[in-house]
């Protein structure tokens, strides 16, 4: 190894331990992420180049391994045993060749996925115990059944459209993969299996997650300065599905005044079979003008990160010309990337939106510039401390000149 390579390494590790102790020290989910990140970069240095780059186009075996063993039911099994498991015994549990689960287990064992003992049996660890979860396994399912297939022609889709970043929800890396004219969501309507996949993909990248109302600073940011009459709205959930997330607002706040609006396409809320008491729910699409005006809150989550600018922008001026200067304001929940040093993950999710929709996840000034181009004013951006993978809640209200248009 080179002089040079060895020095950055010391120089590496150095700052790994910086972080790992004030992991220790706070237990800190930004410390534990930092060091997350550095250890990742210092092991990178120990690997030669072409190994790095073998490793890389060969992992999809790795995701092949891992989908196998979810579809044999392996997880649920090992995490289920009250002892320590054999390949012979996974073969008669599962039906599965004894060579093949051998050679699969192998692979398992590589990516830390499952552990082995001395005797040569098999146990659960965390991730055996994570994909046994409904969850995760939904995840594994979507991105490898139909996500997957995208992405890997996306290069070539990319070359013939000139190497532009796809914005035609029309055009885009989905609609070349599949064969389709459709937008995304009519696509998933006339293919159900793969609309199932798709929810419970995000299902399961909401499972871990606390809802906002658990770590937004609600009181100061909602209630405070809201009005107190019960027929004023207070929140209106746009996009909101089945309504989780003003349905856990209603549930820790019960005695708060003011209306409750739950508003998606009418395919969605014709498809809520039990509506909670107190929400009302309301058909809308968001690129049509916003019929409740002067609500205190707007509240989106999950939603933008969808769409291109131009949809972004038709959108949030609908909700701009909603809102009561001085007081009403607009949430959006979402992934931002910081505009440096952004994590793999969240590089990986903003791919991945690149071919499904095509969407994207933004950058903080990413955002300022979008929301300025309708008249917002970002005023705060609000970290969940629980874990610090890059959600926030972007705080925006009407700007001085634009609430004072919306007034005259």
């Amino acid at each position: 190894m080179e002089l040079a390579n060895i020095e950055l390494i010391r120089l590496r590790l150095e700052e790994v331990s910086v972080f790992i102790n004030q992991y220790l020290a706070t237990n800190s989910d930004t410390a534990r992420v930092q060091a997350l990140e550095e250890t990742t970069k210092l092991t990178r240095l120990f690997e030669k180049p072409s190994d790095v780059i073998l490793k890389m186009f060969l992992s999809p075996t790795q995701l092949m391994a891992v989908k196998v063993s979810h579809d044999l039911g392996l997880f649920s099994t090992i995490t289920q045993s009250a002892t320590a498991l054999d390949t012979e015994q996974l073969s008669s549990d599962t039906g599965a060749d004894q060579l093949l689960i051998e050679r699969v287990m192998r692979v398992l064992i590589s990516i830390n996925f499952v552990e082995k003992d001395e005797d040569g049996k098999f146990h659960a660890n965390s991730l055996s115990k994570e994909m046994a979860r409904g969850a995760s396994a939904g995840v594994i399912d979507s991105l490898f059944l139909d996500i997957a297939p995208i992405i890997y022609q996306t290069p070539d889709f990319l070359r013939h459209t000139g190497y532009q970043n796809p914005t035609d929800p029309l055009n885009a890396p989905i609609q070349y993969a599949h064969k389709t004219a459709l937008p995304k969501a009519q696509w998933l309507e006339k293919n159900p299996d793969i609309q199932k996949r798709f929810h419970r993909y995000v299902e399961g990248v909401r499972a871990n997650r606390m809802y906002w109302v658990e770590w937004f600073p609600v009181q100061e940011r909602v209630i405070t300065g809201a009005s107190k009459r019960e027929e004023d709205v207070l929140i209106v959930d746009i996009g909101g599905g089945t309504g989780r997330d003003i349905s856990a607002f209603q549930k820790r706040f019960p005695h708060t005044p003011g209306k409750l609006i739950l508003a998606d396409l009418p395919s969605v809320i014709r498809n809520i079979r039990r509506p909670s008491p107190g929400i009302i729910p309301v058909e809308y699409n968001l690129l049509d003008a916003q019929p409740i005006l002067g609500s205190r809150i707007y509240y989106l989550k999950f939603v933008l990160h969808e769409f291109p600018d131009d949809t972004c922008i038709a959108a949030l001026s609908n909700i701009a010309s909603a809102m009561k200067p001085g007081y009403s304001k607009l949430l959006i929940e979402e992934f931002v990337l910081p505009d440096e040093g952004a994590s793999a993950l969240l590089c990986m999710l903003d791919m991945a939106l690149l071919v499904f929709n095509p969407g994207m996840i933004r950058t903080r000034t990413q955002w300022t510039t979008l929301l300025s181009r309708v008249g917002l004013e970002l005023s705060a951006i609000h970290s969940a401390d629980y874990n610090d993978d890059g959600l926030v809640i972007i705080e925006a209200e009407l700007n001085a000149n634009a609430a004072r248009e919306t007034h005259l």
